[in-house]
């Protein structure tokens, strides 16, 4: 297999094809499904070509099975979001975003550790 490829299918079809603990490390970013997980009224102007139509996106968060099959086919996890998912546990990765349109900072649920990590990355 090459070191990466990109799929355009549902995520449940293709963990599907992976046995398990195929992958080391996975790292995924899902809808949320929560009202406060991004703001597409004050996002839409600056970051619109950046993040894309927010009117097309879907911001309902994935069932329980989803979790359960991406901990079967992969090792470790890093989940962004991860804040808005009762079933993820973990150490935390925080990103300080200096307080862009996205909020002042985004959690990620990381499975390689327990303590709190922190990086700091802004775009102009």
């Amino acid at each position: 297999m090459p070191i990466s490829e990109v799929f355009c299918e549902d995520n449940m079809a293709g963990m599907a094809r992976y046995p398990d603990g195929y992958f080391h490390l996975a790292i995924v970013d899902p809808p949320y499904g929560a009202a406060d997980a991004i703001n597409p009224v004050s996002s839409a102007g600056v970051y619109a070509a950046k993040r894309g139509n927010y009117k097309e996106f879907k911001n309902q968060a994935p069932p329980p099975e989803y979790f359960a099959e991406l901990k079967r086919v992969s090792k470790y996890q890093i989940i962004w979001g991860g804040n808005f998912f009762p079933e993820v546990t973990g150490g935390v990765i925080v990103w300080n975003k200096n307080g862009t349109a996205f909020g002042e900072a985004e959690v990620a649920i990381c499975t390689t550790h327990k303590s709190v990590k922190i990086f700091e990355y802004t775009w102009n």
